[in-house]
């Protein structure tokens, strides 16, 4: 049971972290908090007592700022709160503190300090957890510790188990996102449903981030095809969902996508109802926005190590790749054959010249060609058999090459490359899947979000 907390408070991301927890144990054992700020670096060398007074004064208002804010969030919270500035050396004045209080706890964070405290906070807390006289937890600062409540979309859009089918698609194309969940009357989640569930359960025969290449009628086709289906949202949705709490931290949600390979979680409160909704997107998004980290250091080789910190470490060799003068009937054959729906156009030496995607195909066949590819999109045929009018879309896409529908401009990463400045990359461009080449950019692999979401959640 702790009833005094000592609270180790910097405007570092670290000492933020280690307040949150702070907050969460107060409530719990309905403790005290006593934030404590250190003026640790005052001017020693040839300083004036009038230099030295004024660096106090601007320290000493910013940690006030600093400890405003906290206050606030915690009393927000219903703890009660008291604040101290001492000045000293950081680990010996918050051990010394920690025993005059007496105090039952010290929360301090681990990771590099901010501008008020200089150098590592990581030794900082190793020199307070050797000598200090009560309890101490370490919370270690990550980009992935943020709360999911703090990051997730709340505008969610949402259907019911009785909503029709054809509804549930024009929903989903209208809003253009990729997912809806399921919620009861009493705000439950009972399922949700993704373009791939109306794909498999729901009668849909084009999935729906193709209906953007496609005309006006072909969407109305596909959408008075599942009303004449009469289906609801029950008979397809995925019932059994992968949910978290708005308390838990993006880590644990990024953990759950990797390993569950799903794309989202719908996020509930306390009373189980949903709150919002949290993707893949979500984490890699904010991941790209924090700015490039410090890489390890490679190997003498000059090849990176191992942990996952690299591209090299989680790329996919197995890629699929075709020349420019490929006939567009193998290109074909491999696009709607593999789940990524896309090919790399490569010359002699290996080298990206460019990509294709099943959309490259739709956008820019016309006539007969373009009939026949929506047919066999549609109709899921085995690409070397099918119908009559498969067949004869073989033979329309024949005399065509890779040329004519590439994209010229592919987006590729070096192997030595960080996971963080793949995901930057990937996010820029608006990638789900980059290209991997060494260094005389002939190609070795390909890496998409799924690779790169695993990579994080397994980082400290």
């Amino acid at each position: 049971m702790y009833r005094h907390i000592l609270v180790g408070l910097d405007e570092s991301a670290g000492a933020q972290q280690a307040l949150e927890s702070a907050i969460d144990l107060a409530v719990v054992h309905d403790a005290t908090l006593t934030l404590l700020s250190v003026e640790e670096h005052l001017p020693v060398y040839a300083a004036s007592i009038g230099e030295v007074e004024e660096t106090e004064q601007e320290l000493s208002a910013r940690y006030q700022q600093v400890q405003q804010i906290a206050v606030q969030r915690a009393t927000g919270r219903g703890v009660q709160v008291e604040t101290l500035i001492y000045a000293g050396a950081a680990a010996q004045t918050i051990t010394r503190a920690a025993e005059a209080g007496g105090y039952d706890l010290i929360v301090i964070g681990a990771g590099k300090h901010g501008l008020l405290w200089s150098g590592l906070l990581g030794s900082t807390a190793v020199r307070v957890v050797e000598t200090a006289p009560c309890s101490v937890l370490v919370v270690r600062h990550s980009a992935l510790n943020i709360w999911v409540r703090e990051v997730m979309r709340p505008d969610v859009f949402t259907v019911h188990p009785e909503t029709p089918s054809a509804d549930v698609a024009s929903l989903l194309l209208e809003r253009g996102v990729k997912a809806v969940p399921v919620v009861d009357h009493a705000g439950q989640v009972a399922g949700i449903i993704t373009g791939g569930d109306l794909l498999e359960r729901g009668g849909l025969s084009l999935r729906l981030s193709l209906h953007q290449q496609v005309d006006p009628e072909t969407v109305r086709d596909q959408l008075a095809r599942l009303s004449a289906g009469g289906r609801i949202a029950s008979d397809v949705m995925t019932d059994e969902v992968t949910t978290i709490s708005d308390r838990a931290p993006r880590r644990e949600a990024a953990r759950l996508m990797a390993q569950r390979h799903i794309k989202r979680l719908p996020v509930l409160d306390a009373h189980g109802c949903l709150r919002g909704i949290f993707s893949r997107a979500d984490v890699l998004r904010y991941i790209a926005a924090l700015g490039s980290a410090p890489a390890p250091e490679p190997s003498p080789a000059g090849f990176p190590h191992a942990g996952g910190r690299f591209v090299s470490d989680v790329f996919d060799l197995a890629v699929l790749t075709v020349t420019p003068q490929s006939r567009l009937d193998e290109v074909v054959g491999k696009v709607v054959t593999t789940p990524a729906r896309q090919v790399v156009v490569i010359d002699e030496q290996r080298h990206v010249l460019g990509v294709i995607t099943d959309a490259d195909l739709i956008g820019r066949l016309s006539g007969p060609a373009h009939a026949g590819l929506l047919h066999l999109l549609r109709s899921h045929l085995p690409f070397l058999g099918g119908d009559d009018v498969g067949q004869q879309a073989l033979v329309d896409l024949h005399e065509q090459r890779a040329l004519d529908v590439m994209q010229h401009e592919s987006s590729v990463i070096q192997a030595g490359a960080t996971i963080v400045e793949a995901i930057q990359r990937m996010m820029a461009e608006r990638q789900k899947r980059l290209s991997v080449v060494d260094q005389q950019r002939r190609l070795v692999g390909i890496v998409d979000r799924q690779a790169l979401l695993r990579a994080l959640s397994q980082l400290p």
